[in-house]
């Protein structure tokens, strides 16, 4: 057994006790069935609605970039969608659940697949006026350091699994687990063009 397929059976038992427990408590208390379809739809439709304006070119403070965890996310997104799915059926034929539940349990668990199918990568890279932050920067102890100003930075390497944001004081920043290639690297090459100074120099290394 590989290292991603233990992942995924470990995200699919994850998924499954979490719905369990979940779907437990609904049957027992209403209030707790009512905020969990809340917080998992408002969830669902937050992340299609992100993808929606980034596809749509609205989001140019942001750029998505592959990484290591990306077919992870897809299996969550699956499993999830898929169990959901089988637990409204069983809570509608089985337990006799409110309509409502069980409607709603339909809608999102196929929706929640569908973006799983279409999952765009869950690595990021976004500026928020000269501040720049990024999927899984390193040294995070403190919340300051998760942001670089972007009038500092005089260098930008781009290595298949990383990318290392040098400033002008020779600190060095990394986001890691990327899962970068060729077209990915030109895709982040035009998007720091666009929106950092040019001054930076950029060193590609992606094979």
């Amino acid at each position: 057994m590989n290292d991603q397929l233990k992942k995924d059976i470990r995200t699919i038992i994850e998924v499954s006790t979490y719905l369990l427990a979940c779907f437990t408590i609904g049957f027992i208390y209403d209030i707790f069935s009512y905020l969990f379809l809340l917080i998992w739809v408002g969830l669902i439709f937050y992340r299609i609605n992100e993808r929606i304006q980034y596809r749509r070119g609205k989001r140019a403070d942001i750029i998505w970039v592959p990484t290591l965890n990306d077919n992870s996310s897809m299996m969550t997104y699956v499993s999830a969608g898929i169990l959901l799915f089988a637990f409204s059926l069983i809570g509608c034929f089985a337990f006799n659940i409110k309509i409502m539940y069980a409607i709603l349990g339909f809608v999102t668990g196929i929706v929640a697949i569908l973006i799983g199918i279409i999952n765009t990568p869950t690595g990021w890279i976004k500026l928020d006026q000269n501040l720049l932050s990024a999927f899984n920067f390193d040294d995070q102890e403190k919340f300051d350091e998760k942001k670089i100003d972007i009038r500092q930075i005089k260098e930008i390497v781009l290595r298949n699994d990383t990318i290392s944001f040098i400033n002008i004081y020779d600190e060095r920043k990394k986001t890691t687990l990327l899962n970068l290639d060729p077209s990915s690297a030109e895709e982040l090459k035009e998007f720091f063009s666009k929106n950092l100074p040019e001054k930076i120099a950029y060193i590609n290394e992606v094979q």
